[in-house]
């Protein structure tokens, strides 16, 4: 059956597609999620170190 075989390869092709996009978009949002606490912390670190200041 020619219509399975493509449907085989349609599904294996847009899995690995789907696999690398989730894969990107979790390591885009990883990464700017430790961009975001980093900023946070220093943020955090600069308002202590003004009021102490103060």
């Amino acid at each position: 059956m020619p219509q399975l075989d493509f449907f085989w390869w349609g599904f294996s092709f847009f899995s690995c597609w789907f696999f690398y996009i989730f894969l990107y978009i979790y390591l885009i949002n990883t990464k700017f999620l430790l961009i975001s606490n980093n900023f946070s912390l220093t943020q955090s670190t600069f308002f202590k170190v003004l009021s102490f200041s103060w």
